[in-house]
């Protein structure tokens, strides 16, 4: 006890240099936590986008003919129908929900505000592919489809265009000659960035809206196994006379393959996170060693006496080490504790709207900081230990004199 009161004493008699030191070091691990936990957060973020839909959710889009084959010419457009999709999910067992997912920039209106927004039709199956949520009244449900409803769910920001300062429930939007009744309000966030721009409507529905479209050029399928996709490709090849080397007339993206994407990227960003953090770190550190190697000169006097009156060189470097050890480990607690609490008020703070979800450092990669920073403040002492703990005390006290 008498040993670290001693160190105590002294660094708190030299209050201006430990604090020097200690702001070096709690700088650099509070950078380390903000930018680990923003890129947490942010790593929430993007992986929650496709949390919007069913892991085992794959997209097809329909694009061009690049290579001619069986009367198809360059330049053809692939496109979907009802009966397409019908025969798709008989021919590959394992497809649990199918649904095309039409879309069209159409011109809503009431009888005081008009404005240009996204309109989707889709089919049942679609909210079992899609997670879509309602913040005032409802999601479309089965009985909308089977009785062929004028029903909408619209986004919040249309809301808030066609409705102002009044809810838009049960209220009544135009859509070229038809007239379609809001039954919900889809709920902002993260996960769905651009629904509150979007409106969904049944597929029936969409069709007698939009001239009559029979035809989409994209659609959407779970399957049971997650497994499917060659056979959903090779049969769209077989279809619709695609050349198997043709890879412009069809894009298929499983959810599964977009989130490992993005895992591996920020598997790469996390990285380049830690890198710049601990690289910040370092600085801190080096000043420890320097501060501790000017310490160590300044009390050669006190060394040389302790010496003289039989203290070993074991002692000298476990003074100055501890010394060292001290410094780093209540700078880095404290400036671990202010990162923690930094990244709390940040996610206190940030809206559902947000790209950044819950951007956390978990205790346990603090912990490791901190003992990985209590490691590098009993090298960065060492240096100056094994000096202190060499000096003569005559020349000690000849240098000090």
């Amino acid at each position: 006890m008498d040993f670290w009161k001693e160190i105590l004493t002294y660094l708190l008699r030299n209050k201006g240099r430990t604090l020097t030191c200690g702001i070096g070091i709690s700088w650099g691990i509070f950078m380390l936590c903000i930018l680990v936990g923003v890129g947490n957060g942010l790593e929430n973020g993007i992986l929650n986008l496709f949390d919007a839909y069913s892991k085992n959710a794959t997209c097809v889009y329909g694009g061009e003919i690049s290579v001619a084959e069986q009367g198809n010419f360059i330049g053809q457009q692939i496109r979907f129908s009802d009966t397409d999709l019908s025969l798709l999910k008989k021919s590959v067992s394992n497809i649990q929900y199918i649904s095309p997912e039409c879309t069209q920039l159409v011109s809503m209106h009431t009888n005081n505000n008009i404005d240009n927004f996204e309109l989707k039709g889709i089919d049942i199956d679609y909210l079992q592919i899609k997670n879509l949520r309602a913040s005032q009244g409802r999601i479309l449900n089965p009985w909308d489809f089977m009785q062929n409803k004028n029903h909408i769910i619209i986004g919040q920001h249309i809301a808030e265009v066609l409705f102002p300062k009044q809810t838009a429930i049960s209220k009544y939007i135009h859509i070229n000659d038809e007239v379609f009744k809001v039954v919900g309000i889809i709920k902002n966030s993260s996960t769905i960035a651009l629904e509150s721009q979007c409106a969904y409507i049944p597929l029936a529905a969409y069709k007698r809206t939009i001239s009559n479209q029979q035809v989409f050029q994209v659609f959407w399928y779970t399957d049971q196994n997650n497994n499917c996709e060659k056979q959903v490709k090779i049969y769209l090849q077989k279809y619709y006379h695609i050349n198997r080397n043709d890879d412009k007339a069809l894009y298929i993206q499983t959810m599964e393959e977009q989130t490992q994407s993005f895992k591996s990227l920020f598997g790469g960003i996390r990285g380049f996170l830690w890198f710049i953090g601990i690289s910040t770190l370092i600085g801190g550190i080096i000043g420890v060693g320097n501060i501790m190697h000017a310490s160590v000169k300044e009390r050669m006097r006190d060394i040389g006496i302790r010496k003289a009156i039989g203290a070993k060189s074991s002692d000298i470097k476990k003074m100055v080490i501890s010394e060292s050890l001290v410094i780093t480990l209540l700078a880095g607690i404290s400036g671990s504790v202010i990162g923690w609490m930094c990244l709390r008020i940040i996610g206190f703070y940030l809206s559902e709207e947000s790209i950044l979800k819950d951007p956390q450092i978990d205790a346990a990669t603090i912990a490791v900081s901190v003992v990985a920073l209590m490691l590098s403040g009993l090298i960065a002492g060492l240096k100056p230990a094994i000096y202190a703990a060499a000096l003569r005390p005559i020349e000690s006290l000849k240098i000090e004199n």
